[in-house]
């Protein structure tokens, strides 16, 4: 049950942190 819960907040976190990173190179790129 913990090792469940550990993947899905260690996905969770990955997502979010991608979503952030595609986010900050969509508006780079928008910039140039």
């Amino acid at each position: 049950m913990f090792c469940l819960g550990l993947g899905i907040i260690c996905g969770t976190v990955g997502y979010l942190d991608s979503t952030l990173f595609v986010r900050k190179i969509y508006r780079n790129i928008k910039c140039d």
